[in-house]
Order: C-alpha cells, then sequence, then structure tokens
C-alpha cells in the first residue's frame, strides 16, 4: 500500500517525511530517589533544548525524549550525549537509551 501523495504544506502540518519529528525512548533504574538526579538531567536535555515525558515507578524511570523545537529532531550525537550521561552517574543502574523513532506517530 503506497501512502497517497501530500504536497508540503499538509506534509508539514502532518509532520510528516522531511517534517517528522524523531525522539527516543529512556529508562533506567536509581538506586537513591534524589531531586538533584532528575534536576541534573533535566539540566542536560534542556541545555540541547530536548524534554522528557515520563515517570517513575519505584525505583525505574522511563520516558521518552524529544526537541522542544516545533519541526525538530533528536540527532544521533545527543542521544550519545544522554546515553553517556546517563551511564556516568553512580546513583544510575540499567540505562537504556532506544532508537531514534517518529515522535508524533511511533515506530
Amino acid at each position: 500500500m503506497t501512502s497517497p501523495k501530500r504536497n508540503k504544506r499538509l506534509r508539514k502540518k502532518l509532520y510528516l517525511d522531511e517534517f517528522a519529528m524523531l525522539g527516543f525512548e529512556v529508562t533506567f533504574k536509581f538506586t537513591k530517589l534524589d531531586d538533584t538526579l532528575f534536576d541534573s538531567f533535566l539540566d542536560v536535555l534542556e541545555s540541547r533544548n530536548l524534554v522528557v515525558g515520563g515517570g517513575v515507578n519505584d525505583d525505574t524511570f522511563e520516558g521518552f525524549v524529544y526537541s522542544n523545537k516545533r519541526y525538530d529532531s533528536v540527532t544521533e550525537e545527543e542521544k550519545t550525549i544522554i546515553a553517556d550521561w546517563l551511564t556516568d552517574q553512580e546513583n544510575i543502574t540499567d540505562a537504556k537509551v532506544g532508537g531514534l523513532v517518529d515522535a508524533i506517530y511511533g515506530g
């Protein structure tokens, strides 16, 4: 099944093709629930114009990281920086960073 041909204006409005926004899933466990840990995590994200949506369940954080700019995507470089930061934290274990996926439509 082929997708319908859409003009640039409609592709932009629907966040398709060259206007798709990419992000990635992130999960990690923490040994100590600490506001400074999450504040530092948010500082790292915000310094790159990224945001995260998600939450904490017991000792695990699960979220999705994406750009806070319209029609902008997370880059592989930014994903690597976040993954490295998570790995370097002594209060974080089992950090997992997923691949880049379409933030609007998934997959």
